[in-house]
């Protein structure tokens, strides 16, 4: 595989499926970085060569399969991560290739039942995504149609080939380039329902509840910290700055916890931004009818929807891009917050202490403090941006 960078931002990347040679559209901050991934291109492989006529793409890198199906295919796409969203489409609109419908929220309950032939799924990083998916997987397919699932054999290779077989019905597997592949046929007998498959969550209709501070959230398989108070939030929270009567920014807000804290203390307008689409409609579900609260399904690299400054930005912001360490990710966190700071707005920042964020920051602010330390935990402020001449 080959890169070549196009801009600051954008990178194209080659890889050849089916003895085709794709082209695909990436930039920093993506969960696998900048190329394709393996079980992509075998998702892809698999559509070059089973004719379908309506295929729903889950969580597949760059929408690959769209570029090799024929041009009568109907591809209907469910990806949760925004900027992924984004490379995709960037990737199929170079190609010349057409999808017929980005789902909403990358939400594959948008759907209508039954009415897929052909359902391929990238599976997901945490087990309780991924019993999601396959549950929205099975709701679109129509009876004798095929789901096809392919995900690393070092995480939970295994348990796939379980999952499906508990709730679909015999399946065939196979391993190929350290992916294990599940492919399935829909009965036109159901089978009992697994336990797995009625919690709360991962049955569809159903949402996972979180209470905090005598404030309820809706929360969804996949989110990050999904049912708890993770100990980075709680840091921050227990240092909270002050924010009465401020508009406040929560970039990668996960749950909402930070959010519904500036909320119940006074923040007179917040505005919560979140790259998940599963956490963003989970989001607008907890601060439904709340006009003083804004959600933005979207990558903090990408333009935000408010054009307000904000007197304080929180974040608590992942590190990594999968399993490696990223600070491209911190860097578009800071010249997000930068951006939507008014003159004298501040950044408060919690990461984890093993972190040297100190250069980060003063690249865009000239005021950067340790504002506390608990050894695990660092809460950063920045203030003072350092406008352009």
């Amino acid at each position: 595989m080959t890169n070549t960078q196009l801009t600051a931002a954008w990178h194209a990347s080659s890889t050849t499926v089916a003895g085709r040679v794709l082209t695909v559209y990436a930039r920093t901050g993506l969960p696998a970085g900048l190329t394709c991934t393996p079980a992509a291109e075998l998702i892809a492989d698999y559509a070059a060569t089973h004719a379908a006529r309506c295929v729903l793409l889950i969580d597949v890198a760059f929408a690959l399969p769209a570029l090799v199906v024929t041009a009568e295919t109907r591809v209907l796409v469910a990806q949760r991560h925004a900027g992924m969203l984004v490379a995709s489409q960037r990737t199929v609109q170079n190609a010349k290739r057409t999808v017929e419908q980005w789902l909403p929220h990358g939400d594959a309950t948008g759907v209508d039942a039954e009415s897929v032939d052909l359902v391929l799924i990238e599976v997901p990083s945490t087990r309780d995504a991924w019993l999601r998916r396959l549950c929205e997987g099975l709701r679109a397919l129509a009876p004798g149609g095929t789901l096809v699932a392919v995900g690393p054999n070092d995480a939970g290779g295994k348990s796939i080939v379980r999952d499906v077989k508990e709730l679909i019905g015999p399946c065939n597997e196979r391993s190929k380039a350290h992916q294990r592949i599940v492919s399935v046929k829909k009965p036109t007998t159901a089978l009992p329902v697994p336990v797995w498959a009625q919690t709360p969550g991962i049955a569809l209709g159903t949402t996972t509840i979180l209470t905090h501070a005598d404030r309820t959230y809706q929360t969804a398989p996949g989110v990050f910290a999904n049912g708890r108070v993770d100990e980075g939030t709680a840091f921050l929270l227990a240092h909270f700055p002050p924010c009465k009567n401020q508009h406040v920014l929560d970039l990668g807000a996960g749950v909402g916890v930070l959010g519904g804290w500036a909320l119940d203390h006074g923040a007179q307008r917040v505005d919560l931004v979140d790259v998940d689409g599963a956490a963003a409609q989970a989001l607008e579900q907890t601060f439904a009818g709340l006009g003083t609260v804004h959600v933005a399904w979207a990558d903090v690299i990408d333009p935000l929807p408010w054009a307000q400054r904000n007197e304080l930005v929180v974040a608590n912001p992942p590190f990594h891009s999968g399993k490696r360490n990223d600070d491209t990710l911190i860097k578009q966190f800071v010249a997000t917050a930068a951006k939507h700071l008014s003159t004298r707005g501040e950044f408060w920042c919690v990461a984890n202490g093993f972190l040297a964020y100190q250069a980060v920051f003063g690249e865009l602010f000239s005021d950067v403090t340790k504002v506390v330390s608990n050894g695990k935990f660092t809460i950063w402020r920045a203030k003072t941006v350092k406008r352009p001449e």
